[in-house]
């Protein structure tokens, strides 16, 4: 009799162990679905937020096409040489460097447009801190420039001698 006692007891700890556990990972489920949720909203703020930075880089990349003659210039250079770079480049490091560097120059650009504007949004007067920024810009332009000049004829110096 002591025997079937102690199994029934034992057996009433497991069923009370059973409905714990099973409490306890309804609970967790709970709480992982709190978490998914919260992620999901989480991430759709952020695909907001980066179409809304993406509409105002395009508006940038719109503005300095129509209103920098540099930038237009560089750009129609850009254009020509990604087919040019994806073509002469012997594997993907090199096509990445080509077209790199090309793009490095239109970043250097537009930042350089940047400050321009800053620059004369400040004070249309010469100053001289104001050339000073502006003169930096256009050296870090300047910079890009040579370094993909340097790059591509490098690489073209391969094909033709």
């Amino acid at each position: 009799m002591n025997e079937n006692k102690d199994f029934s007891n034992s057996y009433d700890k497991i069923k009370q162990r059973r409905r714990e556990l099973e409490l306890r990972l309804r609970q967790d489920l709970e709480r992982i679905d709190a978490l998914r949720r919260e992620v999901e909203q989480r991430l759709n703020q952020e695909v907001v937020q980066l179409v809304a930075a993406s509409g105002h880089s395009l508006r940038g990349l719109n503005f300095a096409a129509r209103h920098e003659r540099a930038f237009r210039l560089e750009l129609l250079c850009f254009i020509f040489v990604i087919p040019l770079g994806l073509w002469l480049g012997d594997n993907m490091s090199e096509r990445a460097i080509l077209i790199g560097v090309c793009a490095l120059v239109l970043i250097t650009e537009l930042l350089n447009s940047a400050i321009e504007a800053t620059v004369d949004r400040i004070s249309l007067d010469h100053h001289e801190l104001s050339g000073r920024a502006k003169d930096l810009g256009s050296a870090a332009v300047w910079i890009s420039i040579v370094l993909a000049i340097v790059v591509w004829i490098d690489k073209l110096s391969q094909y033709i001698g």
